[in-house]
């Protein structure tokens, strides 16, 4: 889920300050906008209990918009993009949408914020929204599991000697096997494909191929979960 979340995110979604300057009137629009999607693709995973609306190719866009939209300052995009995507993949309302983005606002502020302590600083914001969204979908992972994996790989970005994207793909990885039971193939990919796409962001902003690499990624994680 954080690959829904932020990412995204991506958290994914260590971008999401902006739900701080989301009004409510904005909120009602995205509420009722969510309501009239009707392209998304249904995935249940049994192993973990899960049913929610999983469009990889929307996720990919959407995720893309959002890391765009951070770089350029566009808060108003941001928090937008962020809870229309919350709502469409998790059926969240947009009360719910905002107070897990408002959760990852706050990690994220801490995570910003300090070079070390990193748990004490950004553990209880992630798990929080963790929580939050387990409750929500009736969701059967460890939130305190999730959200250490999710630090573990925002913390390995960061890190000279540990940030390159097979590490972090392979932390990216480890978050969808504490969320999903499962770990295999197509969900080591997805995890490296993700961190490949990061990488690329940072390097160059060539964002079409940013893009293309996170579509692949949520295929391959679609596949791997299914």
């Amino acid at each position: 889920m954080s690959f829904k979340v932020i990412n995204s995110i991506f958290i994914m979604i260590g971008v999401v300050c902006s739900l701080y300057f989301v009004s409510a009137k904005l909120c009602l629009a995205i509420d009722r906008q969510a309501q009239t999607q009707t392209s998304l693709t249904l995935i249940q995973n049994k192993t973990v209990n899960l049913a929610f609306q999983f469009d990889p190719d929307r996720i990919a866009a959407a995720e893309t918009r959002m890391w765009k939209a951070y770089y350029n300052r566009n808060i108003r995009e941001l928090g937008f993009e962020l809870i229309e995507l919350l709502q469409e993949q998790f059926q969240l309302s947009a009360p719910d949408a905002v107070t897990v983005a408002t959760d990852l606002a706050s990690a994220t502020f801490a995570f910003q914020s300090t070079k070390e302590d990193y748990p004490t600083q950004a553990l209880l914001g992630l798990k929080s929204a963790y929580t939050r969204v387990k409750i929500l979908t009736k969701g059967t992972w460890n939130a305190d599991a999730a959200a250490r994996a999710e630090l573990d790989w925002w913390v390995k970005r960061r890190t000279p000697g540990h940030n390159s994207p097979e590490e972090v793909g392979r932390s990216i990885a480890n978050l969808y096997k504490v969320l999903y039971s499962k770990s295999n193939k197509d969900i080591e990919r997805a995890g490296l494909l993700r961190a490949r796409a990061a990488n690329i962001r940072d390097t160059n902003n060539d964002w079409p191929k940013v893009q293309e690499l996170l579509q692949d990624s949520y295929h391959a994680l679609v596949q791997g979960i299914q």
